[in-house]
């Protein structure tokens, strides 16, 4: 599911941050895990700002397809400009 709010001032990337906090809270008994997007979101990765996107907005995903991707992934070169504190954020690695 993917939900976008066409006012781009509606709500500021912490206020999306903290929606999406407390909505993780609420869905992740059902298997499912929120994603943010904002236009002015710090997060990023060697300087790539990957949840910069023009709209605020959230996508609602099924978690156990979330990491059966995340495990391809890490044999891969995808986390290697990754910071330390962005993968243990992230559970990367897994024990």
């Amino acid at each position: 599911m993917l939900v976008i709010n066409p006012e781009k001032t509606a709500i500021s990337a912490p206020e999306t941050k903290e929606l999406i906090d407390k909505l993780n809270n609420r869905i992740s008994e059902l298997g499912l895990l929120a994603f943010h997007t904002h236009p002015e979101e710090d997060f990023n990765i060697d300087g790539l700002h990957t949840r910069r996107m023009p709209y605020p907005g959230f996508t609602v995903q099924v978690n156990s397809k979330l990491k059966p991707a995340s495990d391809s992934l890490e044999k891969t070169e995808y986390y290697k400009n990754w910071t330390a504190e962005q993968l243990k954020y992230f559970g990367i690695p897994r024990n």
